[in-house]
């Protein structure tokens, strides 16, 4: 395919709406089919788990949220063990997370193994 393109004079300027409509329809079929199907795209796209989980928690994250963290996964961690505390600000690279004695600790993202936003809505219980 590359050689006939190259011999029709045709570059990558004129793939670009193909590869744009395309890659437009395989999210919204991955989309449609939900979390597998979106995990398997973004893993053929090249992203691992750990980038897909450290950007959804840049956009999920906030003060007051609640956070399960792992037992340390670097030796040079704060923490010594795993436990639960809110999150008290989000670093370029890691969390600082409060225990429930009021220990802050930074931890990296990828220690965070769930979360919890409790915020309510209006009028809701």
């Amino acid at each position: 395919m590359r050689v006939k393109l190259e011999s029709s004079s045709l570059t990558g300027d004129d793939l670009e709406c193909i590869v744009t409509d395309m890659a437009a329809q395989a999210a919204e079929n991955a989309n449609k089919q939900g979390v597998k199907e979106q995990l398997f795209l973004l893993a053929q796209l090249g992203y691992d788990e750990t980038y897909i989980w450290t950007l959804l928690l840049r956009e999920h994250l906030t003060e007051g949220t609640e956070v399960v963290v792992s037992d340390p996964k670097a030796e040079d961690s704060a923490h010594s063990t795993g436990f639960a505390g809110v999150v008290d600000k989000l670093l370029d690279e890691r969390v600082t997370v409060i225990d429930c004695l009021g220990d802050a600790f930074d931890v990296d993202f990828d220690e965070i193994e769930s979360f919890e936003n409790n915020f309510k809505v209006s009028g809701t219980q």
